[in-house]
Order: C-alpha cells, then sequence, then structure tokens
C-alpha cells in the first residue's frame, strides 16, 4: 500500500475519498484533523440512526431528523468558506472524517457507503466544500470485514508513524516540537507494540500526550516522568525523557515557550540564542553529541534563520557534527557550505 504524505493526501482526497490504513495510535486521526477544519464521525460508536437520521412523529407528520454530525458540518463549512473568501484561510476545504470504520457493523458501515458514494445523507446533500476521509485499524481484532464495493470508493494510504517526529516538529505546541525533536533521535522508540506484560508502550499517540503534559509554563512537575512512564512504558520515558529535560534545563530554550516575543525579526536576538546554543553544546558534543543535535533541531523551529545558528560553533564542532550518525539533513545542506570553509580555514591554521 502506498505510504501517507501531506503532498499525496492533498491530491488524492480531490478525486475520491481517501482511507488510512495503520496499527491504533500511529497517528492516523492527528494527520486528517491537522489537514483541515474537521468533524470527526467516530462510526463505531454509532447506530445507523445516528448516521442517517433519527425518525420521529412532529404533529401528524413523520419526520427524519438530520443528524448532529451534519448539522455541525455544514455550520463548520460555512464558516471555513466564509474565512476563505476573507482571505484568512488559504482554502475553503473541510474535512468529514469517518474514524474507526472496520470496527462498525455491517448495519452502520453500509450506510456510510451510500454517503461516500452519494455524497447524501437522505434528502440532505454534503457541502460542496467537503470531503470525506476514513480511517481503518489495520489488524484489529473483532473487526469487520469491508465490502469490496465499499473499499472500491475510496483511495488507500498507509500510516505507519515513522513520521511522527517530524510531524510533531511541525505543531506550533512547542511541547511536540521539542519531544520530536528528541524522537528524531530515539527512532527506535517512536513505536512499540503493547503486549500484556507490557500495556504501556510507545506510539505517536501516546508520545502527544506526554508531550502535552508538560507544562505550557512554569516548572515541569516531578511526576512528569512516571506519568511518561505509565503511557510509554518505563524504558522508553527514561531513554527520551531524560534529553526532553535536559533541553528543558536550558534557561534559553525556556524562553522558546514565547518565541515571537523572544525573536521577532530581530538577528541581535537570534545571534544571542546561537551563541547561547554554542556554549551549552560545547562541552556535550564529545560526551553525547545527539543531545547537542536535538539543541539544534529545537533551534532549527523557531528560528527565522536557522544558518544563524551555525555562528554559535567553532569549525571544529560542525565537522563533529557532520560526522556523528544522528546528523539531521535539514541541518547538512544548511551547514554544508560553511562546513567546508571551516574546514579549509583549519587547515591553513
Amino acid at each position: 500500500m502506498v505510504p501517507f504524505t501531506p503532498a499525496l493526501f492533498d491530491a488524492l482526497h480531490t478525486l475520491r475519498p481517501v482511507l488510512l490504513w495503520g496499527p491504533p495510535g500511529v497517528g492516523k486521526s492527528a494527520r486528517v484533523e491537522s489537514a483541515a477544519p474537521c468533524e470527526t464521525v467516530l462510526v463505531s460508536t454509532l447506530n445507523p440512526s445516528d448516521l442517517t437520521g433519527t425518525v420521529a412523529v412532529i404533529g401528524q407528520q413523520v419526520q427524519t431528523l438530520k443528524p448532529s454530525w451534519l448539522t455541525r458540518l455544514e455550520a463548520l463549512a460555512e464558516k471555513t468558506a466564509r474565512e476563505h473568501a476573507a482571505g484568512e484561510r488559504p482554502s475553503s476545504r473541510v474535512i468529514l472524517f469517518f474514524d474507526e470504520l472496520n470496527t462498525a457493523p455491517p448495519a452502520v458501515s453500509a450506510p456510510a457507503l451510500r454517503i461516500c458514494q452519494e455524497r447524501r445523507v437522505g434528502e440532505w446533500t454534503l457541502p460542496s466544500n467537503c470531503v470525506i476521509v476514513a480511517a481503518c485499524n489495520a489488524s484489529v481484532i473483532g473487526g469487520y470485514d469491508l465490502s469490496p464495493a465499499l473499499l472500491n470508493r475510496f483511495g488507500h494510504l498507509s500510516v505507519d508513524g515513522n513520521d511522527c517526529p517530524d510531524f510533531f516538529r511541525a505543531s506550533p505546541d512547542w511541547r511536540l516540537k521539542i519531544v520530536g525533536s528528541v524522537l528524531a533521535q530515539e527512532p527506535s522508540w517512536i513505536s512499540r507494540l503493547a503486549t500484556e506484560s507490557a500495556p504501556a508502550a510507545p506510539s505517536p499517540r501516546t508520545w502527544e500526550a506526554v508531550a502535552k503534559a508538560l507544562p505550557e509554563s512554569g516548572p515541569v512537575p516531578g511526576y512528569w516522568t512516571d506519568l511518561a512512564s505509565a503511557l510509554v512504558g518505563p524504558a522508553a520515558a527514561k531513554a527520551v525523557c531524560s534529553r526532553v529535560l535536559d533541553l528543558l534545563s536550558l534557561d534559553i530554550v525556556a524562553t522558546l515557550r514565547g518565541p515571537a516575543r523572544v525573536f521577532g525579526a530581530s538577528p541581535i536576538s537570534a545571534i544571542a540564542y546561537a551563541r547561547a546554543i554554542g556554549d551549552w553544546t560545547d562541552p556535550r558534543i564529545q560526551t553525547d553529541p545527539a543531545a547537542a543535535i536535538s539543541a539544534c533541531f529545537v533551534a532549527q523551529q523557531y528560528l527565522p534563520s536557522f544558518p544563524l545558528i551555525l555562528r554559535g560553533f567553532t569549525p571544529q564542532d560542525l565537522i563533529m557534527f557532520e560526522k556523528h550518525p544522528a546528523y539531521h539533513s535539514y541541518f547538512q545542506q544548511v551547514a554544508g557550505d560553511l562546513t567546508r570553509k571551516a574546514t579549509a580555514f583549519g587547515g591553513a591554521q
């Protein structure tokens, strides 16, 4: 199956509804809900009438009441279209998201098929700026096989969660950025299968919960690592949370909680930040280069001009980063030319 990418997802759903496949917890819902304003319908929890509308006797007439999710979707579509027309949004698109489709009984998935095929719910038509996306948990125990007719209505993409660090670092939430930066250095801890003997296991979903357990401001509570252990397991928490706390111990990183106020467009602030990162990484380059590179990843997310960060490093630092196996591709692109110049400069000395 074709792996999920944001560009492919955007192109595919303009042609037909999209069905995302992947294990529980890898971030299928998060990817959909971050793509556009979204009305999520958790299909597995519905009765057929919840999806198609409840029949009621009003006066002397029998009427079908509009389902509540459709009322919310129409309001969302109208609001988004209005904001797009005012130049407040780049697109008027909204998403109708059928989640956990293959855990819904056929009595519910059958009307979902009709909605996907006809873009209608009884007498009502879906908003014209609405696209349809659904998600299935792969290999789910107790799930239902989807009919060939339903499957043929979708384009299919797989989500494995391995892009979790990049997805987190693209978030505006500084807590996700920092956790994502560390996970980029610890990819073996991104996702593990939960078992009966180890029910707390890492996944993009549980790492998001760990990140959002960090306070938006103020000191990190002492129980945060224990809370992380309860979510992702003790080994994963020890490997990742210690690095997160190390980064948060930096006073300069703490200021990133208000990056717009700290930096703005001021190159002086950026250079001061670069020097602070350079001072912090200097004793760690030999002993813990991955932590030093993680600091660069965090900086990359906030500085308007990332190359300024390089001015905090010596030529030897740049060469060390280039040789380290955890070297980041973006850092390599930005630092490549300066590293070559630094190497020549070192030889001239």
